[in-house]
This record gives structure tokens, sequence and C-alpha cells, in this order.
């Protein structure tokens, strides 16, 4: 065994080569052996053109592109390899204006492209490539490569209408400044046109063109989204007789627009939509678009943030979980309506109005503690209750003493009822009902006024309580 046949064996160790195929086992040996054979002393030229005309390619390519292969054996193999990956690697590693101009040329994808690549191949024949090669990846190629572009080449690559190559051109700035309305309506592709309609190096005559006078929605849609679009025109686009532009109309309509009035009688859900993206929506509109047949029109009225009491107050006896959370998550949700939700059998809907900064009254509060619908209890979520929960004592805690009197507050557990008389324990400690006054009597915080005044109350239960507290406290 020779030494690179000792370099080359895999032995049975070899991870990698276990699976390699037999073929590629061979090659690879075959290249190892050309290189040592070509990196020795005594190697010359002539070895390099002997391993030059292996059969197999990989070997050629490895021969031609050394050092030693002659240039003028490298060039005739660009044009003259049967292999066009051979060519390929040839033409990609030769230097600057070494490139056969018959190579050219050539009728295999891999060569154009590393042409196309390249930036020594003539202006013209790269033009003539962008435009009429049969391969898309060598066209985006040579469009990449083409600098400046020249508006004949633009059109022609838009007029052919290949989507890559135009969506490739359309992502380079300032190529349409020159353009008029018959080239821009003469692109074949709606798709290509819709993306024209977005540019803003667009006059404002091929825009309006684009807006009112294009056969395909979607180009006049983009085009009256586009900001050059005159507002005068706003009006004629909003009679369009598909929704989409009409939807574009409404969503760039000045703040009082009359259109924003029409808009909540028009049939099409996306526009009537597009009219509640405006803050300063009047009032009316809201108040009607809040009875709306589309549940996600009603969704986008309760999270408006000028919805009226009075829709939020309808909204939140919606048949969709989702639109009366969102309505009694509004700061303008009337206290009728939270209160409600806080026996809603949805727990999202109960923590969003504990939630809200209005507060439900202190009963709904309560209720909020006691059992679902049986509908609901096998599908509730323990988080969901620890969350409830903790929203409800927090927000009785917080409640004032007088509008804690009325309340059943002997329902809760005797740890809520401590957590809940936290800010008032002097009020409590006079309270009429005796588990009131225990739950004073046992809490962590209590004063020695109110102390020294329950050790006196008529529950012997609770004077017992006081007095394991002092013993404890000596």
């Amino acid at each position: 065994m020779t030494a690179v046949d000792d370099i080359c064996d895999t032995g049975s160790s070899g991870d990698f080569y276990d699976t390699e195929p037999p073929e590629a086992a061979e090659t690879r040996r075959r290249i190892a052996r050309v290189r040592a054979m070509l990196e020795a002393p005594t190697a010359t030229g002539a070895d390099a053109v002997e391993a030059a005309a292996d059969p197999n390619p990989a070997v050629r390519r490895a021969a031609l592109l050394h050092r030693l292969c002659p240039d003028v054996v490298r060039r005739s193999a660009m044009t003259a390899d049967p292999d066009p990956d051979v060519r390929a690697a040839l033409v990609r590693e030769a230097p600057v204006g070494q490139i056969p101009h018959t190579e050219l040329c050539d009728d295999v994808w891999q060569v154009r492209l590393v042409l196309a690549e390249r930036g020594d191949t003539p202006h013209d024949w790269r033009r003539r490539t962008a435009v009429h090669d049969i391969d898309g990846m060598v066209r985006r190629a040579a469009l990449g490569r083409l600098d400046p572009l020249d508006d004949a080449t633009l059109w022609d690559v838009l007029y052919r209408g290949h989507l890559g190559d135009c969506t490739h051109l359309l992502g380079r700035p300032s190529l349409f400044g020159r353009a008029t309305v018959e080239q821009v309506l003469a692109i074949p592709h709606a798709t290509l046109r819709a993306q024209v309609a977005c540019r803003q190096d667009l006059t404002g005559e091929v825009i309006t063109a684009l807006g009112l006078g294009d056969p395909a929605a979607e180009v006049r849609r983009h085009a009256i989204s586009n900001p050059l679009f005159p507002t005068r025109y706003l009006h004629d686009a909003f009679r369009d007789e598909e929704p989409g532009p009409r939807a574009a109309a409404v969503l760039r309509a000045p703040s009082k627009d009359p259109m924003l009035w029409d808009s909540r009688f028009d049939p099409a859900t996306e526009v009537r939509l597009a009219a509640l993206t405006h803050a300063d929506l009047p009032l009316e509109v809201l108040e009607y678009l809040a009875d709306d047949e589309d549940s996600t029109v009603q969704l986008e009225v309760a999270g408006h943030a000028n919805c009226p009491g009075s829709a939020l107050h309808r909204l939140a006896r919606h048949r969709s979980a989702s639109v009366r959370e969102a309505a009694v998550t509004h700061a303008n949700c009337p206290r009728a309506a939270l209160d409600r939700a806080c026996s809603d059998a949805e727990d999202r809907v109960v923590l969003a109005a504990l939630r809200n900064p209005g507060r439900p009254s202190p009963s709904a509060i309560l209720a909020s503690l006691g059992g679902r619908p049986p509908s609901a209890v096998d599908t509730r979520d323990d988080s969901h209750i620890r969350a409830i929960r903790k929203e409800a004592l927090q927000a009785l805690a917080a409640c004032d003493w007088c509008d804690l009197v009325p309340l059943p507050l002997t329902e809760l557990s005797e740890r809520d009822l401590r957590l809940v008389l936290t800010r008032h324990l002097a009020e409590a400690a006079r309270d009429s009902v005796a588990a009131v006054r225990m739950a004073v009597a046992t809490h962590p915080d209590l004063a020695a006024a109110e102390m020294t005044l329950l050790s006196a109350d008529p529950d012997p239960t609770i004077r017992e309580a006081v007095s394991r507290r002092l013993l404890e406290s000596l």
C-alpha cells in the first residue's frame, strides 16, 4: 500500500465513510492521488495535462485548477470539457479578462450562472441574459450585476412578466421616476402592478391612474393606500365596486370626513373595520356598529378607545366571550355591566371585570368568589380560579368600610375575611357580627386599642381568643 493509499484508507472505524458509496470513495482516493502527485517536487505541467485528460470529471477539475496546469489547456477546457460543472468551475476561477468570448454562448445554465455573477462579463451580454435567458437564477444574477439599470432593460423585464425577476427589480430604488401611465398599466401581471403601486418614486399621475383605472382591485387598493394618491380622489375611490379599494379610501379619510359616517352602512366587513381604525370616529358610528351583524366588527368596537358606555353595556351581553371580555375591559364600561360580568360563565370575563379600573360593586365582587354555573365546572382551570380569588379579595380589601358592612362577609373563609379586613380593623372590631369581630381578634396586625376593646367583648369565644394572644405576647 502506498502512502497516498494509506492516507485515503478509511479503515473500519471511519464513521463518515462507512456508508459512502464505493464510486464516491474511489473518486476521493483518485483526487487525493492526483493532488499528491502534482505537489511532488518533480511534478511538471505535463503531469497536470495528463491528469486533465482523466475520464472522471472530478479528477479533471482538480487537475485543471492546479497551479501547474498550463493556461492554454485551462482556457481550452472552459469551452471544450464535456462536463458543465468542470467548465463552470474553470470560469469561476479564471482571472479577470481571461474568459474566452465563445464561452459567453454556453448552453448549460451552470456556466451561464457563473458568467452572470462575474463582474467582468460584457454589459451587452449581461443585459441580454437578464431579459432573455430561460433560467430564472441566471436572469436574476445578471440583473443584480446590471448597474446602472437602463430603462429599456427595466421595461423589457417587467413586460416579460417573470415574477421572481420583477420582484428582484422592484427592490431597487429610483427606477420608476420617469414611468408613464401607459408603461405601468402595460405590465402584464396584476401582482407586479400592485407592487409598483406601493412605490414612493412614482408620479401622482401614475398613482391616480392605478388607483382609479387599473382593472385589478388589488392594484387599486395598493395605489389608494399610497400616500402619493391625492386625497381629493378618495371619495371617487370610495365608490369603487370592490371592497378593497373602498377600505383603502376609508383608512386614509381625513378626520370627520362624511365618508366615515357612510362607511357604517357598507356591506363589506373590511370597509367597516377600516372605519374603526380612526381614533376620532364619531360616537354615532360606534353606536351603530356595536349592533353590527359581524362579531369581528363588534369586537373592534368594544376595543375602540372612544366607545361609549351605552354601546359597551350592550356588548357586555354578547354571545361571544371575546366580545364580552373586550367590553368589560374598557375603561368606559358601566358598573352595571361590570357587576353582571362578575357572574359570567367564562373565567376570563370575570377576571377582566375585576381588573377594570372602574371596579364592580362590592356585592358583585363578593359574588365572583362564589360557584360557577354547572356547565363550566368541569372545564375551569385552577390557575383561573386562583387568579379570580386573588383579584376579588384585593378588590374587596380596597373598598370602604361603609360598602363592606351590608355584605355577608361571613361567607368568606377565616383567612380571606382577615385579608379583607386588614384596612378596617378599627371599624370591624365594633361590628355587630361576632364572626367579623373574631376575625379581627385573630388578625396579626391587631392594634392595642382594638385588643383592649375586644377583651371585653360580650362573646366569650372572642374574649378567650384575645386572652390567648395576650398570654402569647408575655
